[in-house]
């Protein structure tokens, strides 16, 4: 297991490094366009995708997860759900002036309207994977049969969904949104790994 830890944040802090000195990584541009070719001519769908990350939405989200993690299995669960989400909004400001990643440009993508700030990490991606993911991993640990893998697949489904939505926008590269998932994964597993520990029901799940 501590192999694992160690694999995953050696391959995070790889791409944070990418992303960090290379303006766009080998792929981004490609997958950008082939994105954009297939999505519908209306951005609208995009748009709204992306507001569901802002407030006062993402006060929904955080409270979604906050509910369901205390019904996956306890009160210490939800309150770690809020260290998820706070976690990455604070990595969030640190990361974006520190790195300072420009916005994809509009020489290579198609962008729509005039995203400001930096493009990595991805607020939304960070707000989506430390809300939704959370509640994946949580499901993953402490619910089982049926229930489990409904909760991964509705999961799954937003998180493409909201990866989908950034690029087609032209607001993040395809490394942005997939780095900045994996750090709020990295940061989401650790926080249910830990609501485990020193709990002497930790092999009862929920079906």
């Amino acid at each position: 297991m501590k192999k694992t830890w160690i694999a995953a944040a050696i391959v995070i802090v790889f791409l944070v490094v990418a992303c960090a000195w290379i303006p766009c990584l080998p792929g981004d541009v490609a997958v950008t366009r082939v994105l954009q070719s297939v999505a519908p001519d209306n951005p609208a769908w995009a748009q709204a995708v992306t507001a569901s990350a802002k407030l006062p939405w993402n006060i929904l989200l955080l409270g979604g997860a906050f509910l369901l993690s205390w019904w996956f299995r306890n009160a210490r669960l939800a309150v770690l759900s809020l260290a998820s989400f706070l976690g990455v909004q604070l990595l969030d400001l640190v990361m974006k002036p520190w790195f300072a990643r420009p916005r994809p440009s509009t020489d290579l993508v198609q962008v729509v309207g005039s995203p400001s700030g930096y493009s990595f990490p991805s607020t939304f991606a960070l707000t989506f994977a430390g809300t939704i993911g959370f509640v994946a991993v949580a499901a993953v640990i402490y619910l089982r049969g049926r229930a489990r893998w409904l909760v991964v697949a509705i999961a799954a489904v937003a998180l493409l969904l909201g990866a989908a939505a950034r690029i087609t926008l032209g607001a993040h590269w395809p490394s942005d949104v997939i780095t900045s998932y994996l750090i709020a994964f990295f940061w989401a597993a650790f926080l249910v790994k830990f609501s485990r520990s020193g709990t002497g029901d930790v092999d009862r799940k929920r079906s």
